[in-house]
């Protein structure tokens, strides 16, 4: 059963969330995140001890809210990886199905994308928290695509030049998410269609097929 706690506490986060990826804990005030949430600022004192708690919960949050439709798959993966049983084409439609879900995850869901303005704040700082999520989530999705990747081209997932490369691939992934805006400017549209979408998911499958030794999927150069 939900509580009227449980309600403003989640109505806290939520407020905080908007407030400091629009404006950053320092431009976004104790009174200005409890307004939004229609409560009284005394009870961020209250449920976080003040707005560094409110911020770090925030991130802590959100973690499972952003990368929940991965860590079923991510965590089916990594078993089967342990035991080698992915062979080299199951490998290769996991990379391109992982990749598509991760911009349908980020696309249809506002809060990811406050969210990802944030963990982009602390990464740029190098702080403790963005070291806290790199490690529980990232390294993760990182180590998961670099091994599959390595088994796709028979390369060694320890190698610098196969991190790289990975690194570049799922960069072509969050440059749609993160400079969304710069993109529909450049397309001259206000948002984006389904059309749109799609031909974004072939043209980032067509690269991963090139990198894989492939001029298109199923096709080898």
């Amino acid at each position: 059963m939900v509580t009227k706690s449980d309600k403003t506490r989640q109505s806290l986060l939520e407020a905080g969330l908007d407030l400091f990826g629009e404006k950053g804990v320092d431009g976004a005030s104790i009174r200005m995140v409890a307004k939004k949430a229609g409560v009284n600022s005394a009870l961020i004192q209250y449920y976080f001890g003040g707005k560094e708690g409110l911020y770090k919960s925030i991130i802590e949050n959100s973690l499972d809210t952003v990368w929940g439709p991965f860590r079923p798959v991510e965590f089916d993966v990594h078993q089967r990886l342990e035991k080698g049983e992915i062979s080299k084409e199951e490998a290769r439609q996991l990379i391109l199905e992982a990749s598509s879900l991760i911009l349908d995850a980020f696309l249809s869901n506002p809060l990811p994308r406050s969210w990802m303005i944030l963990v982009l704040r602390e990464e740029i700082r190098s702080s403790e928290i963005f070291d806290m999520v790199f490690q529980s989530r990232m390294k993760p999705l990182y180590d998961v695509f670099t091994r599959l990747f390595a088994i796709v081209t028979e390369a060694d997932p320890n190698a610098l030049e196969t991190k790289i490369r990975v690194h570049a691939l799922l960069g072509q992934v969050m440059i749609f998410i993160l400079k969304q805006q710069t993109f529909l400017k450049h397309i001259g549209q206000t948002s984006l269609t389904e059309d749109v979408v799609q031909q974004m998911k072939d043209i980032i499958s067509d690269n991963w097929c090139r990198a894989f030794g492939q001029t298109t999927a199923g096709e080898t150069k």
